[in-house]
């Protein structure tokens, strides 16, 4: 699952309650930013805007940026910019009724609204919170640890590899 329990807490039990199942938060394991430095510079002023993929999300929040995100790629951009918006960490770019493309006008609105309106005050704040999370060495070393044993644990013997 791409998240933690200090991230999405009522999410991962409810998913542990559903399936009967462990939940192993696999997520959090931040992207090698090093050849990204593009991407950093236009997180440092305060807002990124990002097409809503799992990697650049959490670049973003690792440096405490709010997210204006306009998805549509693939399927899971649209579920990532609800999640952020739902987290109060992001806001979607509105798209055009009548054919669900985005315009300038909308761009500017929704960068408006998070770094100059009262409501993105709090989006700005909270995005800046989440980096107790999303840049927590040790939280992500944690997950990748519960993943490798849970795969350890569970995948057919024929799967393991030889050391």
């Amino acid at each position: 699952m791409r998240t933690c329990f200090e991230f999405e807490p009522d999410e991962v039990k409810l998913l542990i309650k559903v399936f009967q199942k462990p939940v192993v938060p696999v997520g959090l394991l931040p992207p090698s930013l090093q050849c990204h430095k593009t991407r950093i510079k236009e997180m440092i002023n305060g807002c990124f805007l990002s097409h809503g993929g799992w990697s650049s999300i959490i670049g973003a929040l690792k440096f405490g940026r709010a997210l204006i995100v306009f998805s549509g790629a693939s399927a899971d951009q649209g579920l990532n910019a609800r999640l952020l918006h739902g987290r109060k960490v992001g806001l979607e770019i509105e798209r055009n009724e009548t054919n669900g493309s985005f315009t300038s006008d909308l761009v500017a609105e929704t960068i408006r609204q998070v770094m100059m309106e009262p409501k993105g005050e709090a989006i700005r704040a909270n995005a800046w919170a989440m980096r107790e999370i999303f840049d927590n060495e040790e939280l992500s070393n944690n997950c990748l640890d519960g993943f490798t044993r849970f795969i350890e644990e569970f995948a057919p013997s024929g799967c393991h590899s030889q050391v």
